[in-house]
């Protein structure tokens, strides 16, 4: 992966690169790691509001209880040997 540099974010990350006591390569790849993993982690995070919250865990905490589709669904797979 090549990237272009303005000379002073160069020389900002080769000083906190040295700070660190690493080569810059070697800094710009942890930090850059980091912050993908930290995107994707959030990627999977949902968030509600406090409405939102209370209106899910009420609709989880009633009895499952499968509509004519699934029935139909899970019917079907029986007979298939699923």
């Amino acid at each position: 992966m090549d990237i272009r540099l303005e000379e002073e974010d160069k020389a900002l990350i080769e000083r906190a690169a040295q700070i660190r006591g690493v080569k810059a390569a070697s800094f710009t790849r942890s930090i850059v790691i980091r912050e993908a993993e930290e995107v994707i982690r959030n990627a999977h995070i949902v968030k509600f509001d406090e409405k939102a919250a209370r209106d899910c865990l009420a609709a989880l905490s009633k009895p499952f209880a499968p509509n004519e589709a699934l029935r139909k669904a899970l019917d079907h797979g029986s007979e298939s040997g699923l």
